[in-house]
């Protein structure tokens, strides 16, 4: 037997990936989730017993209970993390070069940029750049 909610709101979010639009349906409906069930008709997530704390940290999670107590890391792949951390700074690096190079008329000689309102001109490098940092920070 499927359980039928009624619908409260659609939304439509179109999203840029890997250089196509993509338009997706966000859906939101009234009630209660629904419990999942194993194949045996036993429900997959279970209610535990007693109490527990946690503190959630920047990159890190503490936790207690009556019978254990854990701290967990988040960030488990840190090397991965910094080598996308380098891959978006030279990113930036690239795209400063190029839009340096192509509006060098609303830069200041000491290299700051001008004051006022000024017209950017953007080259297709750096449009192409531009699309690998989108996908880097998806």
């Amino acid at each position: 037997c499927i359980d039928t909610y009624r619908p409260c709101y659609a939304t439509l979010v179109p999203r840029m990936i890997r250089g196509k639009y993509r338009v997706y349906l966000h859906l939101t409906i009234e009630g209660k989730a629904k419990p999942k069930y194993d194949r045996f008709g036993n429900p997959r997530h279970k209610y535990g017993k007693g109490m527990i704390g946690a503190d959630i940290g920047t990159q890190t999670v503490a936790y207690t209970s009556d019978t254990e107590v854990g701290l967990k890391n988040l960030s488990e792949r840190g090397s991965s993390i910094q080598t996308s951390e380098r891959k978006e700074r030279l990113l930036h690096r690239a795209m400063d070069r190029s839009r340096r190079a192509t509006n060098p008329q609303n830069y200041n000689d000491d290299g700051t940029v001008k004051k006022g309102r000024k017209t950017w001109k953007y080259s297709n490098h750096y449009k192409k750049l531009k699309t690998k940092h989108s996908e880097l920070c998806r």
